[in-house]
């Protein structure tokens, strides 16, 4: 008997949208056993996944000191990255890979979907930041795509890390920037 896996799209909408991490460490593992193990990698499927990444990300212009990874989800203290890192992916991303359009598709819509549904609702940012946020104990992330009033594309990484309080002081942060930004003109 055969199971057929849902399209790599469809998944991906379903682990971005939502920020899924069970989905996210899944992936990692599937990338180190059909890809890390059949390139002759013999670690255990997370260290092999953990390989395909970093070949990828140097593959596309990201330096060794641009990410430090050690889980799928993100949610190991230890994981880090730069934003600089994070606009060479999405630049990446949107204009030469060849997922581009599942990519995009992927991701959470301010104020529409996904873990942006609640925010930007009544700024020129809903309905136009298409993006991904990242949150654990004291750090809020928020990378995306943005169309700025002026009609220009932005490829934005905001990562607050370090500020006391509460999240929404941090997201409030990055939501005042990108608000801007989309006003721009």
């Amino acid at each position: 008997t055969k199971l057929e896996s849902p399209p790599l799209a469809l998944i991906a909408a379903k682990t971005m949208k939502p920020s899924q991490n069970m989905y996210t460490e899944t992936l990692l593992w599937t990338l180190g056993e059909q890809v890390g193990r059949k390139n002759g990698g013999n670690a255990n499927s997370g260290l092999l996944g953990l390989g395909v990444v970093r070949a990828f990300l140097n593959q596309i212009g990201v330096p060794d000191d641009g990410i430090v990874q050690y889980d799928g989800s993100g949610l190991s203290r230890h994981n880090l990255i730069t934003p600089s890192a994070v606009v060479t992916l999405y630049t990446y991303m949107a204009k030469q890979s060849k997922y581009s359009q599942a990519w995009r598709d992927s991701l959470t819509i301010g104020g529409v979907d996904g873990t942006l549904r609640n925010r930007f609702k009544g700024t020129a940012a809903q309905g136009n930041i298409r993006g991904k946020t990242g949150t654990i104990d004291q750090v809020s992330a928020l990378s995306g795509y943005l169309t700025t009033a002026a009609g220009e594309q932005l490829v934005v990484s905001i990562i607050v890390n370090n500020v006391g309080g509460s999240t929404r002081i941090r997201t409030s942060l990055a939501d005042d920037i990108v608000a801007a930004l989309a006003n721009f003109n």
